[in-house]
């Protein structure tokens, strides 16, 4: 009898796993550009949190890809970036060709602050993103400060370390600050001379979302949504074992000094991050 059990439990098993097999897909893909490939490239699947680096003739592979539409992100240190829209069907076998744009084109980016993960030329609203090259060019201390410079965009400024982004000339409660989509709850909406407590020098991304986002983010975000991403959770996981930056700014007007640092290290499924910023003026 308890030899029956078993054997009922192990078919049990076996016949889960293989519908477990058959309900997700797999992708195969190459990254090129201009036909050319792409072999440094790095291609993630924000929605799933999945990344993986290419193989020296610029193919990737993700498998146990759950049914659905995705947008696949390459990104290349030397050629720049692209995305693909693509839909797994269950026990599907996916194949795709991510082409990159140049550098100086710039691509196309994803926007997180509207529902979903899309292209920027695709929302429906007027959007700002600030990639980490972006950043690396501003080398700005304060979050408005590294707006200011964007259309559409100025600063509550009052002083180097105190300033609040205004979009189209409104400000305070009026711009809803979210740190990896969720609200800071700092003083800055209620007393422009407080600093806004999210540091622009470890952010990934800023994203930008300029008019009425009150159906999103409740009923004081009339004028926009300024939204920050950075590695404090990972939000997938790593390629490599350790990674990290060390970066330094000064000013001789305020006589400014900045340092910051973050690492991230990852342990199998495990991944650690810190991060430190020092300033003095």
């Amino acid at each position: 009898m308890m030899m029956m059990r078993l054997m009922l439990l192990g078919l049990l098993l076996t016949d889960v796993s293989l519908a477990s097999a058959q309900e997700t897909g797999t992708i195969n893909g190459m990254v090129q550009v201009s036909g050319t490939v792409v072999t440094d490239a790095e291609v993630r699947i924000r929605e799933l949190g999945l990344r993986t680096v290419v193989g020296e003739d610029g193919s990737f592979s993700f498998e146990g890809v759950r049914p659905g539409e995705y947008v696949l992100e390459g990104e290349s240190p030397r050629w720049g970036n692209g995305s693909q829209d693509i839909i797994v069907d269950p026990g599907s076998n996916t194949s795709v060709i991510i082409e990159l744009q140049a550098v100086f084109h710039m691509g196309e980016l994803l926007v997180t602050p509207v529902p979903g993960i899309v292209r920027q030329d695709r929302a429906y609203q007027a959007t700002t993103v600030v990639t980490s090259r972006d950043l690396l060019k501003l080398g700005e201390s304060s979050l408005g400060e590294t707006l200011s410079k964007k259309p559409g965009l100025s600063s509550t400024y009052f002083g180097p370390g105190s300033s609040r982004p205004l979009i189209r000339g409104m400000g305070g409660d009026r711009v809803k600050m979210l740190q990896n989509g969720l609200e800071l709850g700092d003083a800055s909406g209620t007393s422009p001379d407080h600093a806004v407590s999210v540091e622009p020098r470890l952010a990934e991304q800023i994203e930008v979302v300029r008019g009425p986002a009150t159906l999103l983010y409740g009923s004081s975000a009339v004028g926009g949504v300024v939204n920050v991403l950075d590695a404090a959770i990972a939000r997938d996981l790593p390629t490599r074992q350790v990674s990290g930056f060390l970066e330094g700014l000064g000013g001789t007007v305020s006589d400014e000094h900045t340092g910051s640092l973050g690492l991230t290290s990852r342990f199998g499924n495990l991944v650690f991050t810190g991060s430190g910023v020092m300033r003095r003026t």
